[in-house]
């Protein structure tokens, strides 16, 4: 029988952030794994780095510099799996009907108005609300914890990024992703400056336009403070911490699934209502829109959180509750049954 051959076309790097790469990793090792499919990657932009990622955890990618549907116009594929951080046009998909008029498209988590035309729509996350002006009457949408897909990293990263064992005071883990849009490091920093007996861990975003901002702020703050550089698994530095601040996106739901209570800020705007929806979990609490946070409102919400033992081990089992690591496994089920939906179906 004739291995399934899946392209999975990824927005990654830069400003798109690199959790969309972690998510398609891990579904794609389990379509490997399980169902023995052939995955190649497709990357929005020609960026040496996240090729170079790809290829060193073993999976293929299209090097020519073609455009998604002259890729798949060249090439043989079974599948297509698209994880845009940009809506979905509808442009998009027509070209791509145009080029493989039979290639059953899956799209995740995206609300574009090209979703209407897609196969299949998934959100892997409990946050999101599927739009209602693109779908369809019998068109496949997917939502909730069940189809939630943990990074690759995370789950697989190497063991060189153990930073130790734990230490003899509380500590508070801060990652806002690749990118940190707003600069919230320095202010989440400038934040913690009279914390005592605290250790914090900051994460320097790989894209951060500033990063000596952020060693003068740690180098004449009281608390200890380790700024890491280039960490391939987060996992270690989350084990260990007695809670974390980050952004709404993977890195959120990671903390959910290690028991640690989060402390959860939206990068746009746009993102607030989703954010809403994720804390009514009681996985996290809610910080609100960067670009609105003040120092003040940060140091009391972070002391009072610290403070309330009860109130994280309840954030813990919630977390424990909503989060289990076979998302990837279901995913990946739903990519081998997503089938062509003719146009006079809809």
């Amino acid at each position: 029988m004739q291995a399934l051959q899946v392209l999975i076309a990824i927005q990654a790097g830069g400003s798109y952030g690199l959790g969309r790469m972690e998510r398609c990793k891990t579904l794609a090792k389990a379509l490997i794994q399980e169902h023995q499919a052939h995955v190649s990657f497709w990357v929005d932009t020609p960026n040496p780095a996240i090729h170079r990622e790809l290829l060193q955890c073993g999976f293929s990618v299209i090097q020519n510099s073609w455009s998604l549907h002259e890729t798949i116009r060249q090439g043989v594929y079974n599948r297509l799996v698209i994880d845009f951080q940009n809506p979905v046009t509808p442009t998009l998909i027509q070209r791509l009907r145009i080029s493989h008029p039979t290639l059953p498209v899956m799209v995740i988590n995206n609300n574009g108005l090209g979703c209407s035309e897609a196969d299949g729509v998934v959100f892997s996350n409990v946050h999101s609300l599927p739009g209602t002006t693109w779908h369809q009457p019998g068109q496949p949408v997917y939502q909730g914890a069940d189809y939630i897909v943990l990074g690759h990293n995370f789950l697989y990263g190497a063991e060189e990024d153990e930073p130790g064992s734990d230490l003899d005071r509380p500590t508070i883990l801060i990652t806002l992703g690749g990118r940190d849009p707003e600069q919230r490091s320095e202010l989440l920093l400038e934040a913690l400056q009279d914390l005592r007996d605290c250790h914090i861990d900051l994460i320097v975003p790989p894209a951060y336009p500033h990063p000596e901002n952020l060693e003068n702020i740690a180098t004449r703050l009281p608390s200890t403070i380790t700024l890491h550089w280039r960490v391939k698994s987060l996992r270690p530095l989350m084990a260990r911490a007695t809670l974390g601040i980050t952004a709404l996106g993977v890195t959120a739901y990671e903390f959910a699934f290690l028991g640690v209570p989060a402390m959860v800020m939206a990068h746009y705007q746009n993102q607030e209502d989703d954010l809403a929806r994720f804390v009514h979990y009681g996985t996290a609490e809610n910080l609100g829109w960067g670009k609105t946070l003040t120092p003040e409102h940060v140091y009391d919400q972070v002391t009072q959180l610290l403070t309330d033992e009860q109130r994280r081990n309840r954030m813990r089992q919630n977390g424990l509750a909503l989060m289990n690591a076979e998302g990837s496994a279901r995913m990946a089920e739903l990519v081998l049954k997503t089938e062509r939906i003719p146009s006079t179906s809809r």
